[in-house]
This record gives C-alpha cells, structure tokens and sequence, in this order.
C-alpha cells in the first residue's frame, strides 16, 4: 500500500490544424520502495490495449496519460523514477508532411519520509533536437495542476512547447519558432526541430 504518491496530468493544449498526436507507447520504471503506473481516459485505455497506440482527439479529451508514483518506503530515500511517454505527431501542416517522433520523462526529485518530492519535472525531446525540461513545484496534499502540450508547425519547422499554464496559444508558438518569445512570467519551455 503507498504511503505517499504523486500524479502528473499531461494535458494537449492545442496543436495545429491537420496534425494528429498519438501516445505510441508509456514505459513505467520502478525500484524497490517506488513504482509507477499510467492511466488514460477510458476510450485511449482501450485502444491501446487492442492496437498498442492511441491518437489524442480533443473534441473527446485532452489528456494524454495521467502519471503516479507511488512510496511504499517510510524513510528518506534518494530513488528517483522515470515514466517515459512517447508519441508521434503527424498529418499536414503548412503545406508540408509532417511525421515526428518524440517523448516526455516525466520524473521527481527525491521523496522524503512519508513525503511526496518538492518538484515534478517533465523533459521533453523531439527527435532531431535536444531535450528541455520543466520544472513545478508540487503542493501537499492535492494533485499539481498539469502540464500543457502545444504543437505548431510554421515555416518548416516544428515546436513542441510544455507549460505550466494553459495559455500556450498559437501566438506564443509562433514567437517560439521564430526566436522572439522572451521568457517572463510563464513557466514555459519548448523543443523545436526541422521537418
């Protein structure tokens, strides 16, 4: 039984017209005082059982998984976990064809005695860019809010922003690929890659 545990919601706050945002696959790691698990909205549990993936249709919900971790240990402990979500984010866009692979670790930092972690952190990497990683401090005794996902493709190149907030507009996007956007009071951070 957990003594203590944290959940992060991984939500898709917008993405551009005719992309499409599968969850291709959610690996849970463990040790021996911490585990994970995932869930989805009832319809993506269900199509990832029977085909292995899942397409995040907003009109139905936006949530790409909702993460726990979960301690069984009632001491201090330095473990750490990883949950790794992986996705593809593809269809037309911009007047080009788009197909990106990328992933999200979501992971803590260390949890204490009878203690969720101080922060939850999300790296987000897609494939031909470097990765990036946010940060957010975690309340006690409720859930942290989540974490938002906004997609854009412009001028053949793609952004995948993840904020703290979900105010990630296609305005914001579009300052993100073009190199303008200055960090201020939003916990924002964003890969962008080639097509």
């Amino acid at each position: 039984m957990p003594l203590a545990a944290l959940s992060m919601k991984l939500h898709l706050s917008s993405i551009s017209e005719g992309l499409t945002f599968t969850v291709t696959g959610v690996e849970n790691t463990k040790t021996s005082s911490i585990s994970s698990s995932h869930s989805a909205p009832n319809r993506y549990e269900a199509a990832m059982k029977r085909q292995g993936w899942y397409d995040i249709d907003p009109a139905h919900s936006r949530t790409i998984a909702k993460i726990s971790h979960h301690s069984t240990n009632t001491f201090s402990t330095d473990e750490i976990i990883n949950t790794f979500v992986r996705f593809r984010i593809h269809g037309h866009a911009d007047g080009r064809d788009v197909d990106k692979s990328g992933y999200f670790q979501l992971t803590s930092t260390e949890w204490g005695r009878l203690e969720r972690p101080d922060f939850a952190a999300l790296l987000v990497q897609i494939e031909g860019s470097d990765a990036y990683v946010i940060h957010r401090k975690t309340p006690s005794f409720v859930e942290p809010d989540p974490f938002y996902v906004a997609v854009e493709v412009q001028d053949g190149k793609i952004a995948v922003a993840v904020s703290t907030e979900d105010e990630l507009s296609t305005t914001v996007l579009s300052h993100v690929i073009g190199g303008i956007l200055e960090i201020h009071k939003k916990a924002i951070t964003w890969v962008v890659g080639a097509l």
